[in-house]
């Protein structure tokens, strides 16, 4: 099935924080995943890619991450931790100086029960790992953003990677943000475009 864009869609606001959050937190720790990010090769520079050619990059990368999305929302949902809207899915950029984008899908989840930040990591990450995804730990005190301490994870399977940060809530219950994101591409002319649309999967 295509895409449904949204011309000028915004991500909500605790979601775009997240995403900064998220972004932060792959590219720096030293744990960048660039190495598996590179589908346009130094001997191909992005502003050489055709129209055509970025739009059957931005729909592959769309294709490895949205079913992720979608299967791990079921699973949340199952689980109990059923997710405040549809994944929502953005193309954004890789990094300051990287002109290349990626596909990254959101989910935002809160428990039906109050729950602490301990329960619901261990919930979520039992979720995650029985779903294929291999989730390692991050110490937010040697990333690149300072933030109030909480759980957070890297999270990668197959062509896909992201981040996952649980949100203590001593009001509500503990919320838990996930973001997965696809390999990187070259958007050729079509950077713009992408940048400005959202995806609902």
């Amino acid at each position: 099935m295509a895409p449904s864009y949204r011309s000028g869609g915004a991500i909500p606001l605790l979601l775009g924080s997240g995403l900064l959050t998220a972004l932060g937190i792959l590219t720096g720790c030293g744990t960048a995943v660039a190495a598996g990010h590179g589908a346009v090769s130094p001997q191909r520079p992005t502003a050489e890619i055709t129209g055509q050619e970025a739009a059957g990059l931005a729909a592959r990368a769309r294709a490895d991450v949205a079913p992720l999305a979608q299967d791990l929302s079921r699973r949340l949902r199952s689980a109990g931790v059923p997710l405040s809207a549809a994944p929502t899915g953005t193309y954004v950029s890789c990094g300051a100086e990287d002109a290349r984008l990626m596909y990254s899908a959101g989910l935002f989840a809160r428990p039906a029960a109050a729950v602490g930040a301990r329960a619901l990591s261990g919930a979520v990450t039992r979720i995650l790992r029985a779903a294929g995804w291999t989730v390692r730990p991050v110490k937010l005190a040697e990333g690149p953003m300072p933030t109030v301490p909480h759980p957070a994870f890297l999270v990668n399977r197959a062509r896909s990677q992201g981040a996952v940060s649980i949100l203590p809530d001593p009001r509500t219950g503990s919320q838990v943000l996930i973001f997965l994101n696809s390999r990187c591409f070259g958007p050729g002319p079509l950077s713009r475009v992408l940048q400005r649309e959202t995806v609902r999967d």
